[in-house]
């Protein structure tokens, strides 16, 4: 997700910058520090079968408290002001395994060379530019089952900064291979004091647990412990009693083999601990929760003869990995004062209310549009283009394949790209090739003959598609083939609890749940119909369309999801929750998009839609929303078994869009609280979107990125490519449609050139397989559909100083396809369709 090395050359380890994808990004995490540390290293004899070593670690950080305390425990009060004051010195002392005389190293100077003692299993360094003590062990100690702890006394005086590492051997972030585990106090960008286990599995880098309400005090020594078994069952302690435990079995853990345990700090020299540790032991078992509670009253910070305390109360059968103490040093019985690193509060910090401040970014285009007319032209030919192969080569398909120029019928065999491009043609004034489409569409689209269809890609692509054609010309016969393929898709809502599955027969109405969702529904599957069935039963005077959407809705809006925030998965047996996943990317993104929009189209008079919209909102901003180092970015986390995971998917992209138009529909006023905390949001999100494109070689999006401290993000290895994906482009034009401001038209520009330069073939236009290589990769051989629904569509619409949309008027379907709203009055069956309010 190394092996012991023994270097008996003097070593040097500097910080200062971190070379980025731009070369030139600081560390934020790594300080400087007020004052030097001092120490020296012990390594205790081979007893019983059992290796003991012992360093001392001096470290420093600080952070603010949120949350409630726990209550003081009798070891807390047993230490507060005792003999064990804040520790800044250490002496480490190396016992033979027979007799001999003390060798004591001398003690560390800052910005001096280290030496590393070839008979030692651990170090105590710092980083030369910025001298934070650690201490590295020469292997990783870790095992199949293993139980963790330390004395920890967590520096009040500085409170700014996040993750502080008690310790570590894996590598910070989520991707897939990050092996081992890390201890700290703090979730990332909170200051929440919670005591935080990660580790890695087989599913994903960084699965969590969190202490919750029980939070580690400052000021105070307090005993901290983990146990973490091979299967992911994990269990915190506090001050010797049990603070949170794991709910169930995970995944097989992925234990660390090779990266040297550190601590204090991740070993790549971030998240460093501002405070002092002590006492710090790893044993291969998992020890008995009574366990926890003798030795927290046993022991004391800085013991000198912890390691042997300690092992008098392990039995027999566990190996103790290793075990450091902290031995303080006194002048005339005083303890100097400790070091602490000078933390330099950051600009930006976690969005919890209005008022904070994000990387916004900012454009050269004047006002008036100069080249506005150009690049709308620009965009139109590349359309032309795009259907023009089409046309040749792909002509009734469902897709063209842009390199080999063949055809390709993935989505049923419907002439999906045709339908799907109807009203881009119609908005672009390309008439002409709208009326070639229609008049095959009214002689050969039939869905008579076509077997298992995704209820989802086909409403939202063939049913959206044919609507929105109808929308703007009126041409019945494509409101009677839309009818048509509505009530085939039917069938799919007739389960106990009327959750459609996720595929139907439009040839003989069966219905069916795809396998790998675990026969569960698609949150964003399910919550993004309801546009499309409640416009089409409005047009055909048939309520079931409404009826059937209407009731998801409100089987989704009855679970009554914590923060607002619905999990990915519902099962279409009962209706109920059936994951633990939060995400605003795949699978559970537009079912967001629609509480908004369904409230729109039907006159803003269901208000049960509009309250889910803003809690899911006011749960997203404050538990989800965080942001990046060293640029302040904004981003949106997915949330994993209670977890969070700092990467964000392209599809997070459509967010910004649906975010400044809910500020600007908000019942409360674009000028309240809400609506410009919402506003402000959505344009540091757009911000975050455009720099990955901006960020990368070809200028192209990665399908997602991760987040880094230090680094701001990556686009994530498993998934570099750019599939010509409309999300950020679609935000761009809401923004600049709502704000009128041309720096969302600059970006917009930027990024049509990139397709343009990267992605364009002789007959169309192919994704790329790696948006870091501008120069070797050449485009796939796929061209999605909604490359011409979508993408060309909102850049087109950016760009063009007059169009007729208007988003006050229509709202756009998650396939960029408008339908004008409903509004509450006007027809016999918008009582049917706002029944509740």
């Amino acid at each position: 997700r190394k092996k012991q090395f023994r270097i008996k050359l003097p070593m040097r380890r500097s910080s200062g910058s971190i070379d980025s994808v731009e070369g030139r990004v600081s560390r934020e995490r790594r300080r400087s520090l007020g004052s030097t540390v001092s120490g020296f290293i012990t390594v205790l004899p081979l007893i019983a079968g059992v290796f003991l070593f012992g360093i001392l670690v001096g470290s420093t950080m600080s952070r603010e408290a949120l949350g409630h305390e726990i209550s003081e425990s009798p070891v807390q009060r047993s230490l507060r002001g005792s003999a064990v004051p804040k520790i800044t010195t250490m002496d480490t002392q190396k016992i033979q395994e027979q007799t001999a005389p003390k060798k004591i190293p001398t003690p560390l100077k800052e910005e001096e060379e280290i030496e590393e003692w070839s008979a030692t299993e651990f170090r105590v360094s710092s980083l030369t530019c910025d001298p934070v003590r650690y201490a590295e062990a020469l292997e990783s100690v870790d095992a199949t089952d293993i139980t963790i702890g330390a004395w920890i006394f967590l520096d009040g005086t500085d409170r700014a900064a996040s993750i502080k590492t008690i310790s570590s051997n894996k590598a910070s972030g989520c991707d897939h291979g990050s092996d081992g585990y890390s201890l700290a106090v703090n979730e990332w960008e909170t200051e929440d004091r919670q005591l935080i286990l990660e580790w890695g599995d087989e599913n994903t880098g960084c699965q969590k647990l969190g202490s919750g309400l029980a939070k580690i005090p400052y000021d105070t020594w307090t005993h901290v412990a983990a146990s973490l078994s091979h299967d992911g069952e994990a269990t915190l302690y506090i001050d010797g009693e049990p603070a949170a435990k794991s709910s169930e079995r995970r995944a097989k853990r992925n234990y660390q083999k090779n990266t040297r345990l550190r601590l204090g700090q991740y070993p790549d020299g971030t998240h460093s601990f501002i405070g002092n540790i002590s006492s710090f032991f790893a044993i291969d078992s998992i020890m008995e929760a009574t366990w926890f509670q003798t030795l927290a009253h046993a022991s004391r910070p800085g013991e000198d003869d912890f390691p042997n305390k300690l092992l008098s109360t392990v039995v027999s059968s566990p190996k103790l990995l290793a075990a450091f103490s902290f031995l303080p040093q006194t002048k005339n019985n005083k303890t100097p004062p400790y070091a602490r690193v000078q933390v330099q509060k950051p600009s930006l910090t976690h969005l919890s209310s209005i008022g904070q401040k994000y990387a916004f970014g900012s454009g050269t285009l004047s006002n008036d549009g100069t080249n506005a007319q150009k690049q709308a032209q620009a965009v139109r030919d590349a359309m032309k283009h795009a259907w023009a192969g089409y046309r040749a080569r792909a002509w009734g398909r469902d897709e063209l394949k842009p390199i080999s120029g063949r055809g390709h019928d993935n989505w049923g065999g419907m002439a999906v790209t045709m339908v799907d491009s109807l009203d881009t043609l119609w908005l672009m004034g390309l008439k002409d090739e709208f009326r070639q489409a229609t008049t095959w569409i009214s002689a050969n689209l039939r869905f008579d003959n076509t077997g298992q269809v995704s209820v989802f890609e086909t409403t939202i692509r063939e049913l959206g598609g044919l609507l929105a054609a109808y929308d703007l010309s009126k041409d019945q016969m494509l409101l009677n083939k839309a009818i048509d393929l509505g009530r085939r898709l039917l069938p799919a809502f007739d389960t106990p609890s009327g959750i459609p599955t996720g595929s139907v027969s439009l040839r003989d109405q069966t219905r069916k749940s795809v396998a790998w969702t675990g026969g569960n529904a698609v949150l964003a599957e399910l919550g993004s119909l309801q546009i499309e069935f409640r416009y089409l039963a409005a047009k055909s005077n048939d309520i079931t369309f409404a009826t059937k959407v209407n009731n998801v809705f409100e089987k989704i809006t009855a679970l009554k999801p914590a923060n607002g925030l619905v999990p990915i998965y519902i099962s279409t047996n009962t209706g109920q929750i059936a994951s633990r996943r939060v995400t605003f990317g795949a699978l559970g993104d537009s079912y967001y998009e629609y509480l908004l929009k369904t409230w729109l189209q039907g006159g803003k008079t269901e208000t049960r839609l509009r309250d889910a919209y803003d809690a899911a909102m006011n749960g997203m901003i404050s538990k989800l929303v965080h942001t990046s180092s060293p640029s302040n970015l904004a981003y949106v986390a997915d949330l994993e078994n209670g977890n969070i995971v700092h990467k964000m998917d392209h599809l997070v992209c459509f967010l910004p869009g649906v975010l400044a138009l809910g500020a600007y529909t908000d019942p409360q006023g674009l000028q309240s609280t809400r609506a410009q905390r919402d506003l402000d949001l959505a344009k540091a999100l757009a911000y975050t979107c455009y720099q990955m494109y901006e960020r990368t070689a070809t200028k192209l999006a990665p399908e997602f990125i991760t987040f880094r401290a230090g680094h701001d993000f990556i686009p994530a290895p498993s998934a570099p490519f750019n599939i010509l994906r409309p999300e950020t482009a679609e935000s761009l034009f809401v923004l600049h449609h709502l704000t009128g401001d041309p720096m969302y038209r600059e970006w917009a520009w930027n990024i049509f050139q990139a397709f343009e330069s990267h992605c364009k073939t002789n007959l169309g236009y192919g994704a790329h397989p790696d948006v870091r290589d501008s120069k070797k990769r050449t485009p796939d051989d796929r061209m999605e559909s909604f490359f011409l629904a979508e993408t060309l569509k909102y850049l087109y619409l950016i760009q063009a100083p007059d169009h007729d949309i208007d988003l006050m008027r229509s709202v756009f379907n998650t396939e960029a396809h408008p339908l004008s709203n409903l509004g509450p009055t006007g027809n016999h069956i918008s009582t049917a369709l706002m029944r509740r309010t």
